[in-house]
């Protein structure tokens, strides 16, 4: 199922779209009789409710949850930020509609759900099964460069910059809210392995970098693996319209060597 079509960037004053984590809301089905959520004494923590639904921000700390269509009842405090920021913080919501949450990374929103669901279950012999079968890579790496490369020139204001990292999450923009095929999927894929990664190996899933004399924690090479393989397998899903087939089986051969043996045979291509 494709969302593209679903998608209402509405017009409508103080309209827009507001995603919860399942510790802010109950279960939906019980929000039909009360439909408005409210701060008490209209205090911070302001609910954001962004006006395009690509402007949805998620992080790791309130996934899973629910995406709602609400409006706007009472403000919360907009002063210090921009002009036309995007987003209304809000004290007082009426929810309208609940949305599949596949809505918030693109037309193929519902592609990418179960993978971040598989993510957030990994096992500790999953993640040593993708650190083995790792391989240098390249057409990986270039097919992932060229998806971004596609995107960019299919935007309404393309970027200046070229994409060459192949670990690229976001790209925003000054004038497009799009920030990548998946919106802030990327980010948010990014943000769950750090965070599936602590659950399973603590500290001991990080390595200390020090960079112009700071000092930054990265992924170590067994969790670089687990998040780029289902990085590559999110961009073949949302980009294979404009890849080639070598392409997507590149992109998606880590992953699958693990959790998709019955999706494609890498033997019929020569590409490592």
């Amino acid at each position: 199922m494709k969302y593209k079509n679903k998608i209402m960037n509405s017009t409508e004053e103080h309209i827009g779209y507001w995603f919860a984590g399942q510790s802010e809301i109950s279960d939906p089905k019980t929000r039909q009789s009360f439909p408005r959520i409210k701060n008490a004494d209209n205090t911070p923590p302001y609910m954001i409710v962004n006006k395009k639904i690509q402007s949805v921000i998620v992080t790791a700390s309130i996934w899973p949850g629910y995406l709602w269509r609400v409006r706007v009842v009472k403000l919360g405090d907009m002063s210090g930020l921009i002009a036309n920021p995007g987003y209304w913080r809000a004290t007082e919501i009426e929810l309208i509609e609940e949305l599949p949450v596949g809505m918030l990374f693109g037309a193929e929103g519902d592609r990418i759900v179960p993978l971040l669901g598989q993510i957030m279950t990994l096992a500790s012999s999953e993640a040593d099964a993708l650190y083995t079968n790792r391989v240098k890579n390249s057409c990986a790496e270039a097919a992932y460069t060229h998806a971004w490369r596609c995107w960019n020139e299919n935007q309404k204001y393309p970027r200046s910059h070229t994409h060459d990292d192949g670990m690229t999450l976001a790209s925003p923009g000054n004038h497009d809210k799009e920030t990548s095929p998946i919106n802030y999927g990327f980010s948010l894929i990014h943000d769950l392995v750090w965070q599936r990664a602590r659950e399973v190996e603590g500290q001991k899933a990080f390595i200390e970098v020090v960079e112009y004399g700071e000092t930054e924690l990265e992924l170590n090479q067994r969790w670089s693996a687990v998040s780029a393989a289902f990085l590559y397998k999110a961009m073949a899903l949302s980009m294979s319209q404009y890849l080639s087939d070598i392409e997507c089986e590149a992109l998606t051969r880590l992953w699958a060597s693990v959790f998709g043996h019955e999706e494609m045979s890498c033997s019929k291509y020569n590409c490592t």
